[in-house]
């Protein structure tokens, strides 16, 4: 069987500002939070995030587990999703420092997106996020989709033995 590599750095087209974008299949402007972007797509698909299953920078009124609902005219940089109507991840990528309103703003975009868990990066940092207790707590790095596809599973009562 032949697999398509997602290739371990990020492709550029010639000596141009421009990025490959695996799951836009299609290039895209080089801004610095492009790039930030591009590597945090590289980084899940490591993880085992299904490139089926992600979507990049799409306004919330695209996304279809929100179809015919009313949401404010902004676009999110990531979502994975955990099949095609339910949100896992919702990820803010930024070419700065993260900060307390960087994350204030990721959990204001999710109170429309409902994602049970949530992510922050830039360049050399990830957070991730987590709902417990109806606060957020955030710890560093990015965590694999198996470990949130069955920890999904398992909130949901589709426990095994």
């Amino acid at each position: 069987s032949s697999r398509r590599s997602t290739g371990a750095t990020m492709a550029t087209m010639g000596s141009s500002n421009r990025l490959y974008d695996p799951i836009r299949k299609g290039w895209v402007e080089s801004t610095p939070e492009e790039q930030v972007r591009q590597h945090l797509i590289q980084q899940l698909l490591k993880l085992g995030y299904p490139p089926a299953l992600m979507v990049v920078e799409k306004a919330l009124s695209e996304l279809p587990h929100l179809q015919g609902k009313t949401v404010p005219n902004r676009r999110l940089d990531c979502l994975c999703y955990l099949d095609v109507e339910t949100p896992l991840l919702l990820i803010e990528c930024k070419a700065e420092a993260l900060t307390p309103s960087a994350e204030r703003q990721l959990i204001g975009y999710n109170g429309y997106v409902g994602a049970p868990y949530l992510a922050l990066v830039n360049g050399g940092e990830a957070r991730f996020g987590e709902r417990r207790e109806g606060e957020w707590h955030f710890i560093s790095g990015l965590v694999p989709y198996t470990t949130l596809a069955d920890g999904q599973a398992l909130r949901s009562g589709r426990r095994g033995g």
